[in-house]
């Protein structure tokens, strides 16, 4: 509370940081998607899963079709990064993936 108001603070802010604080091996991001494409996967048929990101890549190099949300979480898992040992993006709605992580199997982007 600052001065009487709440405020509001996103989950990618939050994880910041904590990330920043506790230096976690590993963060995952849970999403609509399966992890992060070449293009937007809502809206291209032809969009290709990027299984695994160099940390150093700017999001321009990865996309520069998808706009507003992914791009900003991209920003900010680039950040994350540099305090976590790895970043982890893929879809929420399958839970069950979790046990794959690290697996040539994975369905997810790895950074």
């Amino acid at each position: 509370l600052d001065e009487g108001m709440v405020k509001i603070i996103s989950a990618d802010d939050l994880l910041l940081g904590l990330s920043s604080v506790f230096k976690p091996e590993l963060v995952i991001f849970f999403t609509d998607v399966d992890g992060i494409f070449d293009k937007d996967p809502k809206t291209s048929s032809g969009a290709k899963l990027l299984k695994t990101i160099d940390r150093n890549i700017s999001f321009h190099e990865v996309n520069n079709d998808v706009t507003g949300g992914m791009k900003s979480k991209y920003e900010k898992i680039l950040k994350i990064r540099k305090h976590s040992g790895k970043v982890v993006v893929m879809n929420g709605n399958n839970p069950e993936r979790l046990q794959n992580i690290g697996k040539e199997d994975f369905i997810g982007t790895v950074i």
